[in-house]
């Protein structure tokens, strides 16, 4: 479900203080929305290494069960990433048997823009949660211009691999506004993040 884990490892355990800095805010962000919404059970879809979702477990007593593609992240998850409230699983959205409404809360961070199927994965979400689905994709054209002004993935203009998608902010809320009612958005540096009421749909 998200690829370039190893990408992802390092961007987290860089000690750049600048991204260290932007890292945390967006951390922080998530957790404030999540907070908000008050689930008892949340599904946490492509947590890669667990980063994210170690942070989120730390802060609020949720029930999360945390999902993805790749083995090697989950394994990784399992040891560094431990908390009572989290377990970790090799598993594919697409192929997900759980009921529909089985979550409070099914999120989805840093994991659309690297989706060819994002619609598909969007109605699937939208179906396995009972109240909300928060998402965050990187906000655009800002993304792409901070990777040139670090040199990075310059003959892709910036984007980085493995992103299929770019929306911007404008975009993104219109994407979210199809499957229910934004009940709160943030920018967060170079990222959009939308907490998506989805229980009347």
């Amino acid at each position: 479900m998200q690829n370039n884990n190893w990408e992802v490892q390092k961007k987290y355990q860089s000690k750049n203080p600048i991204l260290r800095f932007v890292l945390s805010k967006f951390n922080r962000d998530i957790i404030r929305l999540v907070s908000f919404a008050e689930p008892k059970t949340i599904l946490d879809i492509g947590c890669g290494e667990g980063f994210i979702t170690y942070n989120l477990g730390e802060k609020i007593t949720s029930r999360i069960l945390a999902i993805d593609i790749e083995e090697k992240a989950i394994k990784y998850a399992n040891i560094y990433h431990k908390r009572k409230n989290i377990d970790y699983q090799v598993g594919d959205l697409f192929k997900l048997k759980y009921e529909n409404k089985s979550f409070d809360l099914v999120m989805c961070i840093e994991v659309l823009e690297h989706l060819e199927e994002f619609e598909r994965a969007m109605d699937i979400m939208v179906n396995l949660s009972n109240k909300y689905v928060l998402l965050s994709v990187p906000n655009e054209p800002w993304f792409r211009i901070a990777n040139v002004l670090r040199l990075k993935y310059l003959n892709r203009l910036g984007n980085t691999p493995g992103h299929v998608n770019n929306w911007t902010k404008r975009d993104f809320k219109k994407l979210c506004s199809k499957y229910g009612k934004i009940v709160k958005f943030k920018t967060s540096t170079f990222w959009n993040i939308a907490l998506i009421d989805v229980s009347k749909t």
